[in-house]
């Protein structure tokens, strides 16, 4: 950057800037924190009021594209994803369910045809 090399600037603005944005590690970490820690403004302030506004419009894009939109979708197929394994569970459920209600109406007829001695499907004493 000419900015963090020229000598006009004052030097803790020069300093701040090489911190966060000197090296490609360094701006790549900064747009790292702006994404998923949301202090974008914290970054990007001091870039357009001391740097340029120029990089108002990459960081406007960036913002919105990526902050906003990336990021909102990849939570929307998270919460997709557990909905459906939430729906999944419950017609799992519903399945055990008749599952063992089966169970227990082949029981019964089991007893039935056990007391039923004639075989006529009448139960007499």
């Amino acid at each position: 950057l000419d900015f963090s090399a020229s000598e006009v600037e004052n030097y803790e603005d020069r300093q701040w800037v090489w911190l966060h944005y000197g090296t490609s590690y360094r701006a790549l970490y900064t747009l790292y924190e702006v994404t998923f820690a949301g202090n974008w403004p914290t970054n990007v302030r001091p870039i357009l009021n001391k740097v340029s506004h120029f990089y108002v419009l990459f960081f406007v894009f960036y913002v919105t594209v990526i902050t906003f939109a990336v990021i909102r979708v990849i939570s929307a197929v998270f919460l997709k994803d557990t909905l459906d394994a939430a729906q999944n569970d419950a017609e799992n459920l519903v399945v055990e369910r008749l599952r063992k209600k089966d169970e227990y109406v082949a029981r019964l007829e089991a007893v039935f045809k056990a007391i039923d001695k004639q075989g006529d499907g009448m139960i007499t004493e």
